[in-house]
């Protein structure tokens, strides 16, 4: 449980003064640089303005559980546009014999709203304002105005073990110079980038900086305490045993249409990497599927090649899969029942010498804040081998011997990694990997008479489909999440019965942010700042969703229509005509680690709403180039599947205003990247249940 950081100041100031004398210099843990570049949009009564804000400070790389976490004096260093940075240092009223301000007579403050998550809580850092400076970049009077300060912030301690995470939120933003008919200087500023900061690892034991690995032939187990001794680092690729695959029947597949990737980049290490993965295989001649489970061994990205100009990325990633061996139930011939026993190696592709399995990805370099005109994926290519640990037929064991197994099999998977209008994935966040392959004959089975014909007759042929789920990757070296000591299972859903389910709210509020417009009424300037909305009578989804068992969390269903009725803007009360494009978007399921608790994102959205006044508004989500519109995702939909309600209330993103908005309104809900989000819960037919196996 994280507790509130006010409480902890004192302590705070105490060890404060105990550092400053040299008195904690003996129990000094390594520490880890956090913090991040971000931008915000702010906001005062006449202007918005793009605004910089780079934060920094330090972190112990591990703590432990009832002990003070205290970050090092955080810096923040903000960047003004050149037109806030001539508002600044303006006055439309200044008195007899004042002179104009100079950017070293600029001063201000700025507070940041920055929370401290944990296993699903949160609570306020409750981080002080920082005073503001001018440094000696913006001597000049002209180009932007850079501002700096630093401070120290209360401490955290918490009774729990896990990742503990600090975000930044909104901003305010006082500068002096500013006069008081621009707002007196006050700007909010909300953020229009990700705001995460860093992280923090809590630990039960005593802290200790993590091991390197040793080169070796053979994978060494993680070295870093906790780590589930399952998960072993892949070699490297300068290692020995380490590598991708030189054979070429294991080659990349050609690129998407349309790229034109440079050269193969330098040889790099790569990152360890391990994923459960589990699923089936279907034998045709049987009728049946035989379950499979494993453990895989990664190293990510050790060459890649490029295209950026059509923001593509191919990766190139080598494996080695530990399986478990699988046991199924059939019927042979139809009528003979059967128990068999498969393990599942992975060898050498034959005439080679590395058994080392090869996989590509095709992703976007910048796979959130930039289009591609491309559908990801990723390939899996390998050899494996399938040896027979017992059969019984009828109830009655055969003795096989071990020798029974199969010639190398060529094994040939892909997994679907979406596109813009469905969302994507990335190669790390698991998935279906699926294929086919066709069972060679078995070999040197039993023991005095050869039984290789009978099973060759029941298994061995084409049609043989696979189907596994690959579960999140996680870093062996605890460095990334998710860790390894918590290693996330493959997750799949049950989807009952699926198909096609209407769901509606009413009313249906959009809203924008906060003094995003003026009422234009009223004597006191800051009443006449509010939150624009557009209201409708109703808003009604159609969703499209699979229906069965085992359905990735990806994909899952689509929203095939949106219709809204009765909308107005306010304040004014404008007619608007709301409408949705870019359909069918895309529906993507998601369980919470921490709760449990599923919800779902919605991607590929483009709403656009035409005002009576000529103020039409193109709602999606902008690119970080700043220079175009893509596609928006709404995440963190709330599934309440026991009363058959969609909720908005937890909802971690929203849409912005795009670039075609045409509209002439005064404020800074207005402007491209403005963010809005819905408000509220809808209700949907015919009942779903939705469990993940």
């Amino acid at each position: 449980m994280l507790a509130n950081p006010r409480r902890v100041v004192r302590g705070a100031t105490v060890t404060a003064l105990l550092a400053s004398a040299g008195l904690l210099a003996a129990v000094r843990v390594a520490s880890a640089d956090i913090g991040a570049e971000m931008t915000y949009l702010c906001s005062s009564r006449d202007a918005s303005y793009k605004v910089t804000a780079d934060i920094a400070a330090k972190v112990p790389s591990t703590a432990r559980v009832g002990q003070p976490v205290h970050l090092g004096e955080v810096g923040i260093r903000l960047r003004l546009p050149e037109a806030l940075r001539a508002s600044a240092s303006q006055r439309s009223a200044l008195p007899q014999g004042a002179q104009r301000a100079s950017a070293e007579d600029v001063t201000g403050t700025a507070t940041i709203a920055v929370t401290i998550s944990q296993q699903g809580q949160s609570v306020d850092a409750a981080w002080p304002a920082f005073g503001l400076s001018s440094n000696a970049d913006s001597a000049a009077n002209v180009g932007p105005l850079v501002l700096q300060g630093s401070g120290a912030v209360p401490a955290l301690v918490t009774d729990g073990t896990g990742v503990v995470a600090w975000k930044a939120g909104p901003m305010r933003l006082r500068l002096s110079g500013m006069n008081s008919a621009d707002g007196g200087g006050i700007l909010s500023c909300t953020p229009t980038s990700s705001m995460a900061l860093g992280q923090v690892r809590i630990g039960a034991g005593a802290t200790t900086a993590p091991q390197q690995k040793q080169p070796s032939s053979n994978a060494k187990p993680a070295t870093t305490t906790g780590v589930n001794t399952d998960c072993t680092e892949e070699p490297a690729s300068t290692d020995p045993g380490g590598g991708m695959n030189p054979d070429p029947s294991l080659s990349p597949p050609p690129f998407p249409e349309g790229t034109n990737p440079g050269r193969l980049g330098r040889l790099r290490p790569g990152q360890p990497r391990c994923s459960k993965s589990a699923g089936f295989a279907n034998l045709g001649k049987l009728n049946a599927a035989l379950p499979f489970a494993a453990q895989v061994r990664f190293r990510l990205n050790v060459q890649s090649q490029s295209d950026f100009a059509h923001n593509y990325f191919r990766s190139y990633t080598y494996a080695h899969t530990a399986a478990v061996p699988s046991t199924g139930n059939a019927l042979g011939f139809g009528f003979m029942p059967i128990k068999s026993t498969l393990e599942t190696t992975q060898v050498a592709p034959p005439g080679g010498t590395s058994d080392t399995a090869n996989i590509y990805s095709d992703a976007p370099i910048n796979q959130y804040g930039q289009p591609a005109q491309f559908r990801g994926a990723g390939y899996l290519r390998s050899y494996v081998q399938l040896k027979v640990g017992g059969v019984s037929v009828n109830g009655t064991p055969m003795n096989l011997g071990d020798k029974c197994r199969t010639d190398a099999i060529p094994l040939d998977l892909k997994v679907d990694l979406g596109d813009d209008s469905t969302g994507r994935s990335g190669l790390q966040d698991g998935g279906t990997y699926t294929g086919r392959v066709t069972v060679p004959e078995f070999k040197q089975c039993g023991t005095g008479e050869d039984l290789s014909p009978l099973l060759n007759a029941m298994s061995a042929g084409t049609s043989n489909y696979v189907k596994i789920e690959a579960a999140q990757w996680c870093d062996p070296t605890n460095m990334i999440e998710p860790f390894c000591d918590q290693q996330p299972e493959p997750t799949t859903y049950s989807i009952v019965p699926g198909g096609t389910i209407q769901a509606r709210i009413a009313p249906f509020t959009f809203q924008g942010p906060a003094g995003g417009d003026h009422n234009g009424a009223g004597d006191d300037d800051t009443d006449k700042w509010v939150t624009p909305q557009i209201r409708c009578d109703s808003a009604t989804f159609k969703f499209d969703f699979k229906k069965g068992h085992y359905i990735s969390k990806y994909f899952a269903g689509r929203v095939t229509d949106a219709h809204f009725t009765g909308c107005v803007r306010t304040p004014g009360d404008v007619p608007q005509e709301m409408k949705a494009s870019g359909l069918p978007w895309g529906a993507n399921l998601k369980t919470s680690a921490d709760t449990g608790d599923l919800t779902m994102s919605i991607a590929g959205i483009y709403w656009e709403a035409a005002g009576a006044d000529g103020c039409d508004l193109h709602f999606n989500n902008i690119s970080d180039s700043y220079d175009g519109d893509i596609a928006g995702t709404i995440q963190g939909i709330g599934l309440d599947v026991k009363n058959d309600r969609m909720s908005f209330a937890g909802v971690t993103s929203g849409l912005q205003v795009g670039f075609q908005t045409a509209c002439q309104r005064a404020g800074a809900g207005y402007v491209p990247s403005a963010p809005w989000s819905v408000v509220g819960d809808m209700n949907y037919k015919p009942h779903q249940k939705i469990t993940s196996p």
